[in-house]
């Protein structure tokens, strides 16, 4: 079974977070981005799947030029593939933009799973994105 992971660039815990000069975005100045701890879960699990079913495991982000790291972070952990569609770099949008450019980024691949993260993303309204890019991509989610 091949497995896609979504995975998001969080702020370390350890950071400290200011607002920045506009005072509507933070300053970034300092900021260690890692691999969001949810994501982290899911990665694992999708890792665990591959191990007892075969396949593999396929990170996927989208954000600026600074998300790759979280991509070569996945890679290290034992993912097979990294996506990087590139954007965002003046905002982010909303949880359902997001999913839908991951979710056309990944309708071509063949792919037949995709792993969900359980829980609320810290840096994204509660709303599942990797719920729905599942839907929208048109494959279906690992039990």
């Amino acid at each position: 079974m091949n497995c896609i992971v979504c995975v998001t660039s969080v702020p370390d815990t350890a950071s400290v977070i200011k607002i920045g000069d506009d005072g509507k975005h933070i300053d970034e100045t300092g900021i260690k981005w890692i691999v969001s701890p949810y994501d982290e879960y899911a990665l694992e699990e999708a890792l665990k799947l591959t191990e007892t079913g075969g396949g593999e495991v396929t990170a996927v982000t989208y954000g600026p030029a600074r998300s790759e790291a979280a991509l070569r972070d996945c890679l290290a952990r034992g993912a097979h593939k990294a996506i990087h569609v590139l954007g965002g770099e003046a905002t982010l949008g909303d949880s359902f933009t997001i999913a839908k450019v991951l979710a056309a980024a990944l309708k071509e691949r063949a792919v037949s799973e995709l792993q969900e993260a359980i829980g609320v993303r810290e840096n994204y309204e509660p709303a599942d994105v990797d719920g729905v890019v599942v839907r929208l991509s048109g494959h279906r989610p690992a039990a």
